[in-house]
């Protein structure tokens, strides 16, 4: 089980489809030697895990891991990505997510996994606007705004049109 998380450099990881395999390229600032490493996937939601051999390049800032996945393996969701070498008993985790979706692009999201959620949807007929009250200060500033758009109109038309505002206002506020 991965206990220790390694960082993951955002400007050199990528990864892509290549006819029937996903090549993934990982950039390790802090990548130290690794010796014949394998780079493990496991997916959130069913638990399956991938592993496949890396082959490791020297770079001016850490080093690059170079990999190819079968894409028949990867179902769709989000996948973990941890490392191990050949002298290392257990795998460390690395800060990235491979996202699968079917029929889309593949995506490689780099850093730690968000801590927060989104805030729950408002329940299902609550109103998101100002409350509208027959004394609310939202009320009367629709009424200036009307009777100010109003006041250049005939007295008759005028007062149809504020009948007819009035009945659905009120029909609002039921």
């Amino acid at each position: 089980m991965a206990t220790r998380r390694q960082l993951v450099d955002p400007a050199r990881t990528y990864a892509r489809r290549r006819q029937n395999t996903v090549h993934l390229q990982i950039g390790l600032p802090h990548g130290g030697d690794l010796e014949n490493p394998t780079l493990r996937l496991r997916s959130r939601a069913t638990t399956a895990t991938v592993e496949a051999p890396a082959t490791v390049s020297p770079a001016d800032r850490g080093i690059l891991l170079t990999a190819e996945v079968p894409n028949d393996q990867l179902q769709p969701g989000v996948w973990r990505f941890a490392l191990r070498s050949a002298e290392e008993d257990d795998f460390r985790r690395l800060e990235a997510r491979l996202l699968i979706k079917p029929e889309q692009p593949i995506a490689l999201l780099v850093g730690p996994r968000p801590d927060t959620a989104m805030a729950p949807p408002p329940p299902r007929g609550a109103s998101s606007g100002p409350e509208i009250t027959s004394g609310g200060r939202a009320r009367r500033g629709v009424v200036h705004i009307v009777d100010s758009a109003l006041a250049r109109l005939p007295e008759e038309r005028a007062s149809r049109y504020r009948a007819a505002l009035g009945r659905a206002a009120r029909r609002l506020r039921r």
